[in-house]
């Protein structure tokens, strides 16, 4: 018992250098008063290991959640950095310094534990930005990928674009020169040739008119007719 307080005036003191709560301190003493483990029924260790029973480890960790056993505010101690709880503690031990446990002593008349509850207020908002953070995180890692997709897919459709311009242009070359060719072959060296282009729509007609020696006006039609 007056071990257990003295750890608890330690805590209180330094409530940055424990890893456990007081409510932790508090259910191992109602485990030495309540007999319920085999931990502390005996006083030496002989007597205890003849007797087989469940361990008080065990029955605080099926008793009572893990965050209020464990300390949201504990720091890991370091000799040589900032914010770190100091591998030495150097308590005060006068009688101004020393408080009583109310939680324990007094836990009849204080149901309820305002810095108990401020700590475990403190820790789950914290887990709660944590996992809002980590979602977030999470978001803009997808975001970021789709993003990336979206401007490979984009530049595919341009170079798709630009393909098809290309065979497009090369295809109405093509044309020209076909048409060109067929008009050269059927008429004679010593004919003059007008053509006349009637566009209608979405197609192209040629009509031609050979001037012979004798003025005879020979109307023919090449049909080089083409869809643009």
């Amino acid at each position: 018992m007056q071990f257990i307080d003295a750890v608890w005036q330690l805590l209180h003191q330094f409530p940055f250098s424990f890893e456990f709560t007081e409510v932790f301190l508090i259910g191992l003493l109602d485990e030495v008063y309540e007999k319920r483990s085999a931990t502390f029924s005996f006083d030496r260790d002989t007597d205890r290991m003849g007797r087989v029973g469940e361990s008080a480890w065990a029955l605080l960790r099926g008793k009572l959640p893990t965050d209020k056993l464990v300390n949201p505010v504990y720091t890991r101690p370091s000799e040589n950095a900032v914010n770190r709880s100091p591998m030495t503690l150097r308590y005060r031990w006068h009688a101004s310094s020393l408080g009583v446990w109310s939680s324990f002593y007094l836990r009849s008349f204080v149901p309820y534990d305002p810095k108990g509850a401020w700590l475990r207020e403190l820790h789950e908002n914290q887990n709660r930005l944590e996992e809002a953070l980590s979602n977030a995180t999470e978001e803009l890692e997808t975001k970021a990928q789709l993003n990336s997709n979206l401007t490979l897919e984009l530049e595919s459709l341009r170079e798709e674009r630009i393909r098809m311009q290309k065979e497009l242009e090369s295809g109405h070359l093509g044309s020209e020169l076909q048409c060109d060719q067929s008009h050269d072959s059927e008429l004679d060296q010593d004919t003059v040739v007008v053509e006349s282009l009637v566009t209608q729509r979405d197609t192209e007609d040629t009509f031609s008119v050979s001037l012979t020696t004798k003025f005879q006006l020979i109307t023919t039609y090449f049909g080089c007719a083409r869809n643009l």
